[in-house]
């Protein structure tokens, strides 16, 4: 009666056999099978997620619903769960009062989980040692809820539709178009006078007499634990003895101890290899979403009969993860030789096992057979789904496959309850070209908002502008030196040089501030140096030719800094487009700097392109600013070339790959085809001026296959919305300038000319496969 406290009847007791053996069978329309009840389910399991008052009060609501509507059914709960709530509610209840599971085994039709993918795995352990595991229709209230298929708003449509399937309209008979027969009324009606069945005592809207709930059916693995020189500590396989089932995964993991384990692996009885690693995971096609691949392995369709075998953290690289069919056995031993006796942890779905493995014992795993059955098919996991797209013909498995990268993106809300937040977009991995989204950006989310950006804006604008102002109006103040000492003059202008040096870093520092790796081969062995507190010097020579590929616009602001950390940003020299010098302020200041301008037609930048070179390679002064070796030595000079001519992106691509069909050469995918004739000319008009030549190998990280950079780290991006790359990557050898084949005059020979040219090409060669 209400307000009573229910009774508490264990199952081997008062609640009715669930020996309703139903049936799944394959529907034309999808992959999904069509589950169908000979008889109405009578026994129903409720599962809840530990320490949760929400999934608790989802899990009364519920139950209570279910007694209400469906009288003849009985709910089934946990001990624990049931000992603290058989007092809150006015009807009884049925629990197990043992540990075994065979008291479970023959009394549950159907069970029903509250709470995310952790409850549903406890859920499908409670029947990890039997064959036919009852439907589970799972409500999403926890933490991921990647497996969850239903929210809880929806649990009365979600129940009837399980519940009704496999009526049809005649045992339904009138009460099913509304007839006032219902609720507390109906308990006392059997089942035997309210129609062949049962399900005529349910009033609702017909479903349809075709019309089943639609199942997944999960694989699971077969699991047997072997101790050293002893039988299983589980069962044995192959399937003359029962044995342990997981739906996700199994994994063995050093634990505690800081030592790598030594892992032997045999596939179908044969040795594969011996894996040192942090441990070893199996999984299903379920548990390919959870630890196996954040540890590298890869997403598997639950429809694919297989297993993942995936290494953690291996010390061996060549050790990548492995799709197997299911049927394929798989043994983990651990060996005797390396693991000094160690103890190793053995997980089941995420539970850490009692007895963990010892040297010498085995772990066998083989995936369940699902058959297909004379009463359809049999084994697995049976999950029930919701309907999917606007035809009913999606399996579900896409929606939480796209949605699932975004979860871990959470922020609390005005209860400091973690809530889910809006994500960057992410690919459909499932759906067409046409249905393809943005990626997410590899620095991230935009850390500035609209306000802040604009303000960024501003303040980056009028501090560049006041500063170039201040730079180029000092140079024309300067410029009278020219007249009275060329030693000052050219002093002066190198000083300024450093001042717009100064600018480009602090603004880069302030607005984009990012982590610079810098590494080289031996030739460069030295140069490259960390000081104790922490910065970088490089001991580069005062005169070099700087090569570098060229993946973004803000390539030279890092190579300035290069200069600048070897003390000679006050004397670098770049070649540049010709627009350029029209820029107000800043292209006068370079003049002032002594830069090279190319129009990019050789008939008029090679006079100019010489004049300017031969002044480089005589260019002698004394005073401040001439470098450590006087005036008695060339003047400092670093002169930057990028050899491609202009930065990668989707034109110059093509422009590349032009080049390459009518060179009857192989285009590359990371750089651009490099041009040798203006570093050609350079070498030969400075030869016998410069020793070496410097190589950067220039890349950013989290450019994804196939993108440009320059379309990521746009300028908004990277200063104003807060997105540089994290990372700025560098690499740097150096080559004397004898073992270049330059050419003995500025009119080479073809045979020179190829020679050059192919010995530039090598470089390139050897720069993607770096970037790959």
């Amino acid at each position: 009666t209400e307000g009573v406290p229910a009774s508490l009847v264990s199952v081997s007791g008062e609640c009715e056999e669930g020996t309703i053996r139903l049936t799944l069978s394959e529907t034309p329309q999808n992959d999904l099978l069509s589950l169908r009840w000979p008889s109405p389910p009578r026994n129903v399991l409720l599962v809840e997620k530990k320490n949760a008052p929400d999934a608790r009060g989802a899990l009364k609501t519920f139950a209570c619903h279910i007694h209400d509507t469906y009288p003849d059914v009985n709910i089934l709960l946990e001990p624990n769960t049931a000992s603290e709530l058989h007092q809150s509610i006015p009807f009884p209840v049925h629990t197990h009062f043992d540990d075994s599971q065979t008291a479970l085994t023959h009394k549950v039709d159907l069970t029903a989980t509250f709470g995310g993918d952790g409850t549903i795995l406890r859920a499908s352990s409670l029947f990890s040692t039997v064959e036919d595991v009852p439907p589970i229709l799972s409500f999403s209230m926890g933490t991921l809820g990647f497996l969850g298929e239903w929210k809880f708003g929806e649990f009365k449509r979600a129940f009837r539709e399980v519940y009704m399937a496999g009526a049809g309209a005649g045992e339904r008979s009138k009460i099913l178009e509304g007839s006032d027969v219902g609720g507390r009324h109906q308990g006392a009606l059997s089942a035997a006078a309210t129609g062949p069945t049962g399900w005529s005592s349910i009033r609702g809207k017909n479903l349809g007499d075709t019309r089943g709930a639609r199942v997944l059916l999960r694989n699971r693995l077969k699991v047997a634990v072997h101790t050293s020189g002893a039988e299983s500590t589980s069962s044995s396989l192959p399937d003359t003895t029962p044995a342990i089932h997981a739906m996700n995964e199994i994994i063995i993991h050093r634990g505690a101890t800081p030592h790598l384990a030594h892992i032997a692996i045999f596939i179908g009885g044969r040795f594969l290899t011996e894996a040192v690693a942090d441990g070893m995971i199996i999984s299903t096609p379920t548990g390919s979403t959870a630890y196996s691949l954040s540890s590298g392995g890869s997403i598997i369709h639950p429809l694919v009969d297989s297993l993942c075998l995936t290494p953690i953290c291996p010390r061996s690289l060549s050790f990548r993860p492995l799709v197997l069919p299911a049927s394929t056995p798989v043994t983990l031993r651990l060996s005797e030789e390396n693991n000094r006796g160690r103890e190793v942890e053995v997980s089941i779905d995420g539970v850490r096992q009692k007895q963990g493995l010892k040297v010498g014992g085995e772990i066998r795993v083989v995936g369940e057979k699902i058959l297909r059955a004379s009463q359809g098919w049999r084994g697995g996991v049976p999950c029930i789904m919701r309907e999917g797209g606007a035809k009913g013909d999606d399996d579900g498995w896409e929606r939480p496959v796209s949605i699932e990268p975004a979860m871990s993106l959470r922020k609390p809300n005005s209860n400091g309850v973690s809530s889910q937040s809006v994500a960057e977009p992410i690919p459909d991995l499932c759906a067409g070209s046409a249905g393809l989204v943005a990626e997410p950006h590899p620095a991230g989310r935009v850390k500035h908002g609209k306000f802040v950006q604009f303000v960024r804006l501003l303040a980056a604008i009028s501090w560049t502008a006041l500063v170039c102002c201040v730079i180029n109006g000092s140079q024309f103040l300067g410029s009278p030196l020219y007249f009275i000492s060329k030693d000052y003059y050219y002093a002066f202008m190198s000083l300024t040089k450093q001042w717009f040096g100064f600018l480009i870093i602090t603004m880069t520092q302030w607005f984009s501030p990012t982590t610079i790796r810098i590494s080289g081969d031996a030739s460069v062995r030295g140069q490259l140096v960390k000081t104790k507190d922490g910065r970088l010097e490089t001991r580069f020579p005062e005169r070099l030719i700087m090569i570098a590929n060229h993946q973004l616009y803000s390539d030279w602001l890092y190579l300035w800094w290069i200069a600048y950390t070897s003390l000679m940003h006050g004397h670098i020299f770049i070649i540049l487009k010709e627009s350029l010098k029209y820029i107000p302020v800043i292209g006068p200041g370079m003049m002032f700097y002594g830069f090279i301008f190319m129009a990019r037609n050789w008939v008029k930048d090679r006079p100019r392109l010489q004049h300017r070179l031969q002044k480089l390679a005589k260019s002698r002064h004394g005073g401040p600013m001439s470098g450590k070796r006087g005036s008695d030595s060339l003047d400092p000079m670093w002169l930057m070339i990028y050899p491609e001519g202009t930065n990668l992106s989707g034109n110059t691509r093509k422009g590349s790959a032009r080049w390459a069909e009518k060179q009857g050469i192989k285009d590359f995918e990371h750089v651009l085809l490099p041009r040798s004739t203006g570093l050609e000319f350079c070498l030969h008009e400075l030869k016998g001026t410069v020793e070496w030549v410097y190589d950067c190998t220039v890349a950013y990280e989290g450019i994804p296959r196939g993108a440009y950079g320059q379309d990521i780290f746009t300028l908004r991006s990277t200063y104003f919305q807060g997105r540089p790359a994290k990372s700025v990557n560098m690499y740097w050898r150096r080559f004397h300038v004898s073992s270049i084949p330059i050419p003995t005059s500025s009119n080479p020979s073809p045979q020179e000319r190829e020679a050059f040219s192919n010995w530039l090409l090598d470089r390139w060669k050897e720069k993607e496969m770096l970037l790959e």
